[in-house]
């Protein structure tokens, strides 16, 4: 099962890495610009190091970490290690995700901040980042699917409140 699951998180890494050479790009562009991609390259919108995941990426890894620290599903502690990820200065970020967390930094609870900022109409909620924290909460919830549902809700809801990313 171990390496199923090291399987798991390993392709989920260099897919993110492999595909971050075209966010914002057609289809049509990237085969224009790049040919086949066979494997991670650098440069892109953000100008990423070859093999460097982007912020969906990042993201997942803090999820695990906390899961894997704490062997248990602690939203709050990965809140905390967003927060942390934000300080980072990573090169790209979502505008909804920066700004939910830069309302955590500022001391409110996530839950505050993500369903506040999921009800200002000037901000665009629903995006797909959240779906690769899913992936971590897979693992540990492989054998119950209630709890993978529900923390998986719980966690997306960290960043994406909306009810499209839920």
């Amino acid at each position: 099962m171990r390496s199923r699951f090291e399987g798991c998180l390993l392709g989920l890494a260099l897919g993110d890495a492999m595909a971050a050479i075209g966010i914002g790009e057609t289809r049509e562009a990237i085969a224009q610009k790049y040919g086949q991609i066979d494997g991670p390259r650098g440069g892109g919108k953000l100008n990423l190091d070859p093999g460097e995941y982007t912020d969906e990426g990042q993201m997942m890894v803090s999820v695990l970490e906390s899961i894997c620290t704490l062997r248990a599903f602690k939203p709050d502690n990965i809140a905390h290690r967003f927060v942390g990820w934000l300080n980072s200065h990573p090169k790209d970020m979502g505008h909804f995700t920066r700004h939910i967390l830069e309302r955590i930094r500022g001391g409110e609870r996530w839950q505050e901040a993500s369903e506040g900022a999921a009800y200002d109409s000037s901000m665009k909620v629903a995006g797909s980042a959240s779906l690769v924290y899913g992936v971590p909460i897979g693992l540990l919830r492989c054998h119950n699917l209630d709890l993978l549902v529900a923390d998986s809700i719980t966690c997306s809801r960290i960043t994406h409140w909306d009810e499209c990313c839920t």
